[in-house]
Order: C-alpha cells, then structure tokens, then sequence
C-alpha cells in the first residue's frame, strides 16, 4: 500500500476543465487510488502575506491525499477539502488550522485501515489476520477498554 505523488515544476494540464490556479489533482477510486500531482508554481504564487510555501504544500499534499481516503474528487463547502481557498482559508494554513471535518478524519480512518488489511491479506498469513480481526473486535467493546494502554502522566 502506498501513493504516488508527484510534485511538478509546471502548472496545469491541457485538458478540458481544469484552470491554470488549480494547485493539483489527484486520481481517485473505489478500488483505493494512489496518484495524486501538485503544481509547486502555483504553491509558489499562493505562498504570500504570511503564508510559507511549506505550509501551501503541505496543505495541497493533505487535499489530495484527501481526495485518495475518500475515494473522491467531491470537494465540500467548507474546510481543507472546498474547492478554491480564499484569504480567509490562507489565513487558516498560515495558523494551521484548516482541517478536515470529523466525518471526513472517520471515512479516511476507515479507508486507511481496508487497504492496511487488504495489504496483509496477501503478505500475512490466515491465522494472523483472522487473530488480528478478533482482537480489534474486542478493543471495540467498553469492557475490554484495559486493552488499551495507559499512559502515565507522570512519566515521559
């Protein structure tokens, strides 16, 4: 399991739809999609006023990767995964707060975790996986929250 994300020293693409600002794009599917791109100018053009070209990039990588969790190119009318960021999203990446929302951390989770699965399936053998299964089944049950470990707040 892994991604393939290429950033590229030139913008856009000629194809139908899409515009010279778009940062990248990624290639989703229900199969679980890997190819994701970003055009560094135009990370270099949005990187002003106090926003750093690290913290462009860094927030275009977590779109498109979130296009690849979800299995979608939707975007939503609000947070890291709307379609065009204004000042006001720039001013949220400058202070590191332009997130996913809770429902699309959880699908991402989900997603993230049938393609770690898939993965083993054909690396590990049958026993591991069924015993793996077993013991995540019961992690999600209140009464068997001593599985999880403490941490000590007294301790480093």
């Amino acid at each position: 399991m892994g991604f393939v994300i290429r950033i590229l020293a030139q913008r856009g693409l000629a194809r139908a739809g899409f515009r010279d600002s778009h940062m990248g794009f990624a290639l989703p599917s229900e199969q679980g999609g890997v190819h994701a791109c970003i055009f560094y100018p135009v990370v270099e053009e949005w990187a002003q006023g106090g926003v750093t070209r690290e913290q462009i990039l860094g927030h275009a990588l977590a779109h498109e990767i979130g296009h690849l969790l979800l299995s979608s190119n939707l975007h939503f009318p609000a947070g890291l995964m709307q379609a065009k960021w204004g000042p006001g999203e720039l001013h949220r990446v400058s202070r590191g707060d332009l997130l996913f929302t809770r429902e699309q951390v959880q699908t991402m989770r989900h997603e993230l975790d049938r393609r770690v699965l898939r993965h083993h399936e054909r690396t590990i053998p049958q026993f591991v996986l069924r015993t793996l299964r077993r013991f995540k089944a019961l992690q999600s049950k209140s009464s068997f929250a001593f599985l999880a470990p403490r941490r000590n707040p007294n301790r480093l």
